[in-house]
């Protein structure tokens, strides 16, 4: 499987240079970036634009295929807040897990008992 996972991403790799270059050559460099993620890079049908798009996400969903999923590699814990019991928040603080569960403290909990600063750090002297 790791060699097939190589060479897929290899493939992704080279077909995802092709379509920026050709992303390059049909609007240069300096709006190369913008139409590559605002639509315009898929080109027209039958275009050499679109045809080097659509190696790319062909070559794309093969690699997919062919590597380890994220979550084959580890599983998350399921994390209770400890203050409003919400299930598995998105940020969090201080989590204590034990046997694949446990608990934490959510940034809503933390910010509403004025334990953070504006950029969402903890405040000097919160310990948790």
């Amino acid at each position: 499987m790791e060699d097939a996972s190589y060479a897929a991403t290899l493939a992704f790799n080279t077909a995802d240079l092709d379509w920026h270059h050709a992303i390059i050559a049909e609007f240069g460099a300096h709006h190369g970036i913008d139409a590559r993620y605002d639509g315009r890079g898929r080109g027209e049908i039958g275009s050499p634009l679109r045809e080097a798009h659509d190696r790319r996400g062909a070559a794309r969903l093969a690699w997919d295929r062919a590597r380890p999923a994220a979550c084959d590699l580890f599983t998350l814990p399921d994390l209770t807040c400890r203050k409003c019991d919400r299930q598995n928040p998105g940020v969090y603080l201080a989590p204590v897990v034990m046997d694949g569960s446990g608990t934490c403290i959510c940034m809503d909990c933390a910010a509403a008992r004025g334990w953070l600063d504006k950029s969402g750090n903890l405040l000097p002297g919160v310990t948790l």
